[in-house]
């Protein structure tokens, strides 16, 4: 294969690349949203009387 080829693949496969991680990366950003309000939703199921260690047994 020729150099100038082998560049130009090369090209291809970073823009490629760095679709993918982009990709991965906005769905990792999405993520936290879902788990900062599951972690508010688990703070206040926490603190309700029900969930206390002397209503548990």
């Amino acid at each position: 294969m020729l150099p100038e080829q082998q560049q130009r693949i090369m090209g291809y496969f970073i823009e490629e690349a760095k679709d993918h991680l982009n990709t991965i990366e906005q769905g990792l950003l999405n993520l936290q949203g879902p788990l900062r309000q599951r972690r508010r939703g688990n703070a206040g199921f926490d603190q309700h009387p029900a969930n206390s260690p002397q209503t548990r047994r």
